[in-house]
C-alpha cells in the first residue's frame, strides 16, 4: 500500500465515556471501530487520539479485521482527557450532573482543536495537509445502505462504509486552500447559539465531523476556535459545542472559508417520516459522492 502522505487525518476514540463527568455515547465502541477502519480504506496516515489503556484493544480490532496491513498507516497518542489543557476551564462552568447523562462532550468536541495543533506540530508523517474526521461519520445514520455493503454482519452493516475510500483523500487534497479553511456547511441553523455571540448568522451552520487545509491554516484556525471557547466562557459563563464556535466563527466573516454545502443529514433509508425532507435536498452522504469522482 503507498501511503497518501502529503494528508494526515487526525481523529480520536473514547468509548467509556457515558455516565462519567465528560459525557458521551453509550456503548459507541464498534461504530468507532469499524468507522475507524473505514477511515484506513482511504490510504492516508491516520494519527489517532485515545486513553493509554485502549490502544492495545483497537490495535488488535485493526490487525484481525485487515491482517495487519495497515500497522504503517495509524499512529496511536495517549490523550488524557483529564490532563487537557483544557479540562479546568471546562469544567468551571459544566454542570456534571447532566454531563454524565448527556450523549455529547464538550471535552471531547473542543479537544479536537487541540489534537489538531498536536498533530501539526509533531508531523508524524511529513504532511503538507490536515483534515479531522470523526471516528464515527461513516454510520448508517448519515449513508444510505448502498453504501454499508457488509449488510449480513449484525454490527458492521450499521458503520461500514465503501465511500471512504483513496479518491477521498486525493480530493480532499484538490479541495484544500493554503489560506482557507475548508468546512462542511449544512443549511440549517442546527445548534442554539446565543444573539449576543453571533448576530448576523444567515440562517447556516457548520459541522464538525470533518474539516481541514494546509498545516498553517488549520494551526491557526484551531488557535481561533479554542480563543473564542475560552472567551465566551470567560465573559458569559456559556459552554458550547465545537460546532457553535465554528459557526460563530463562520458567520462574522464567511469570506475566509471554502465550504462544502449540503442541506439535510437524511438519505432514503432513514425513514419513511424523513423522505419528505430530502426531496430536492442534497445529502450529506452527497457530498462524499461527489469526493469519490
Amino acid at each position: 500500500m503507498d501511503l497518501i502522505n502529503d494528508l494526515t487525518i487526525t481523529t480520536c476514540l473514547y468509548y467509556d465515556l457515558f455516565g462519567t463527568e465528560f459525557g458521551g455515547r453509550h456503548g459507541p465502541k464498534y461504530k468507532y471501530f469499524y468507522g475507524l477502519l473505514s477511515m484506513l480504506k482511504m490510504d492516508c496516515p491516520v494519527v489517532l487520539y485515545c486513553w493509554e489503556k485502549d490502544i492495545e484493544e483497537i490495535k488488535n480490532f485493526i490487525d484481525v479485521e485487515t491482517s495487519g496491513t495497515r500497522n504503517e498507516q495509524i499512529r496511536f497518542e495517549i490523550f488524557d482527557l483529564y490532563k487537557s489543557p483544557l479540562y479546568e476551564i471546562i469544567k468551571s462552568v459544566k454542570n456534571i450532573e447532566e454531563q454524565k447523562k448527556s450523549d455529547r462532550s464538550f471535552d471531547i468536541s473542543i479537544n479536537k482543536m487541540v489534537m489538531l495543533k498536536r498533530t501539526i506540530e509533531s508531523n508524524f508523517f511529513n504532511s503538507k495537509y490536515f483534515y479531522f474526521i470523526d471516528a464515527g461519520l461513516s454510520s448508517s445514520s448519515l449513508f444510505p445502505n448502498k453504501y454499508l455493503p457488509n449488510q449480513t454482519d449484525p454490527i458492521r452493516k450499521y458503520y461500514e462504509c465503501s465511500l471512504f475510500s483513496p479518491k477521498v483523500s486525493k480530493n480532499l487534497l484538490k479541495l484544500a486552500l493554503e489560506d482557507k479553511m475548508v468546512l462542511w456547511k449544512i443549511s440549517q441553523w442546527t445548534n442554539y447559539i446565543a444573539q449576543e455571540h453571533c448576530t448576523n448568522h444567515n440562517g447556516n451552520s457548520i459541522i464538525a465531523g470533518i474539516f481541514g487545509s494546509s498545516a498553517d491554516t488549520v494551526k491557526k484556525y484551531a488557535d481561533n476556535i479554542i480563543e473564542k471557547f475560552i472567551s465566551i466562557i470567560e465573559t458569559d459563563k456559556t459552554l458550547y459545542l465545537e460546532e457553535p464556535i465554528m459557526t460563530i466563527l463562520y458567520q462574522e466573516n464567511p469570506d475566509r472559508y471554502k465550504t462544502v454545502d449540503f442541506d439535510v443529514w437524511y438519505h432514503e433509508n432513514s425513514g419513511d417520516v424523513f423522505q419528505p425532507m430530502i426531496v430536492n435536498k442534497k445529502s450529506f452522504f452527497n457530498t462524499f459522492e461527489e469526493l469519490n469522482q
